[in-house]
């Protein structure tokens, strides 16, 4: 099996037989790891050198293949060599270990399955007990281990000016195995197996997502927001109930394995009003583990966190965990503080640097206008200009307008009392709205090096627009004062086109 990726999509590198020395340094990165292919070498057990714990017996370069049954005296010549299920991915909460048998399990055919043999003495090992996943580099991390991520300083804000908005890791993938060959007859030596099953290792599930809500005012939320992990895989077996060749089974049961759930994600929450939640709107679980036809099942993936800025940043630990699933999830117990919620106050700004180093003025509120579409017979717009009249009353004497529009004069995030951003798109006549794939990004005038982003707008090629309109607050607040018959007010937004 493979390992997962790290928190935050990190790359990957640990392999027991290319890189053993890298396989610590994943699993400090969240992922899960995978499991043992059965058997690791081949069909013979690795040499004492290659083993951190080597076994009493068989010998190295014995052939694991076939078991001994000391009442008949004879080799029953079964391969019922499992890998265990793939490890769960680690975030806030580590994931859990791949395991070898579930004893709540059943095989495909619905019957209870019996715990695996392990007797050192006769050789027999049915699941993977004594090698390390990195044992080539002196062991230390468990066959499937999960996901143990580590958490860097300062990753409780999940703040994204620094890095720490983040996504969870990946489930490790399970490692295949010869778990149901048979042979015809037993025999009285140490024979070969005549048939193989191949029992594929189910691959690991994906991390939770990365999410940041900021609301200027009041926040209430109703249905769900998930950035859970994904499941790992579960058995080809076990996803064919009933399985349409029953013999088969008998013959030989399968023992395919589950993979690794990844880990939740990360939400953060900024709110300067009042907050309001339904029980459990915020989900971070982890995936669960895929399901193995042996009972050798994936480890679940660990909990994702969530961070709540709000107004005064005093809501209890009981309060926030009656919105968040699993309660865990913001609670500060991973770097020190049992009991602490995961909680500050929002300052109301969004600090930082967005696109090409514009603060955005976190009091703000905007609009989004419907897409529009000329005649049917054009088929293609050149937009030539765009006009944004503007008119406010400070309450103390006449109405006055400010008119923004392309060339110098044009509106600036940050810096006016509403800004602007355009989109295009091309949908065929009689569309109401383009083709997803035909969507330009947002442009927004005055954002860093953008300009009046006349240039972007004629290079789109659409024959649909849309514009929003955002109100920064503040600025709006400092042009018109405080008087209770002050306004602002946008009164219109005009394109100039050319059709062809």
């Amino acid at each position: 099996g493979v390992n997962g990726e790290g928190v935050g999509g990190a790359l990957t590198t640990g392999n027991p037989e290319l890189s053993p020395g890298d396989i610590a340094g994943d699993l400090a990165l969240g992922a899960g790891m995978g499991s043992w292919a059965w058997p690791p070498v081949s069909n013979t057990i690795p040499t004492a050198g290659e083993m951190s714990t080597p076994p009493p017996t068989p010998v190295a370069g014995t052939l694991i293949e076939s078991h001994f049954d000391s009442g008949l005296g004879i080799f029953t010549n079964h391969a019922l060599h499992r890998s265990r299920g793939g490890g769960g991915g680690g975030y806030w909460l580590p994931g859990a270990q791949g395991i070898y048998f579930d004893i709540t399990s059943s095989d495909p055919l619905g019957t209870p399955l019996t715990a695996p043999v392990v007797d050192s003495g006769a050789g027999i090992w049915e699941y993977n007990d004594f090698l390390d996943w990195n044992h080539r580099a002196g062991g230390g991390v468990d066959d499937a281990a999960g996901g143990n991520f580590s958490l860097p300083p300062g990753i409780e804000t999940i703040s994204p000016d620094s890095g720490m908005l983040l996504g969870g890791s990946g489930g490790g993938g399970a490692g295949s195995s010869l778990h149901g060959s048979w042979a015809d007859l037993p025999s009285a030596v140490d024979g070969t197996i005549d048939t193989f099953r191949t029992c594929a290792g189910a691959g690991g599930g994906a991390g939770g997502g990365a999410l940041q809500l900021h609301c200027g005012g009041r926040l209430s939320v109703t249905g769900e927001i998930s950035a859970t992990g994904g499941a790992g895989g579960d058995s080809e077996f076990m996803l064919n109930i009933p399985y349409s060749d029953p013999a088969a089974i008998l013959i030989g049961l399968p023992g395919d394995a589950g993979g690794g759930g990844g880990a939740g994600g990360a939400i953060l929450v900024q709110v300067a009003g009042l907050l309001e939640t339904d029980s459990d709107v915020f989900k971070l679980d982890g995936g669960r583990g895929g399901i193995g036809s042996a009972g050798n099942h994936g480890g679940d993936g660990g909990s994702g966190l969530i961070r709540f800025e709000t107004a005064t940043g005093s809501e209890s630990l009981a309060a926030l965990q009656a919105g968040v699933e699993p309660d865990g999830a913001v609670e500060l117990s991973p770097i020190g503080q049992p009991g602490i919620a995961n909680v500050s106050i929002h300052t109301g700004i969004l600090a930082g640097t967005t696109g090409d180093n514009t603060v955005f003025n976190g009091n703000s509120a905007g609009v989004r206008s419907l897409w529009f579409a000329p005649a049917n017979q054009i088929l293609l717009v050149d937009y030539t200009s765009y006009t944004i009249s503007c008119r406010f009353n400070t309450g103390l004497g006449a109405d006055q307008f400010i008119v923004y529009q392309s060339g110098s004069l044009h509106t600036t995030p940050g810096a006016s009392p509403v800004w602007a951003g355009f989109q295009t798109g091309w949908g065929s006549p009689g569309a109401t709205e383009p083709d997803s794939l035909s969507l330009s990004n947002w442009i927004i005038p005055g954002l860093g090096t953008t300009g009046d982003g006349m240039s972007a707008l004629r290079s789109s090629l659409g024959r649909m627009i849309r514009f929003m309109l955002i109100f920064d607050q503040d600025q709006v607040a400092a042009l018109i004062g405080s008087d209770p018959s002050a306004f602002f007010e946008v009164q219109s937004v005009h394109f100039d086109w050319i059709g062809e």
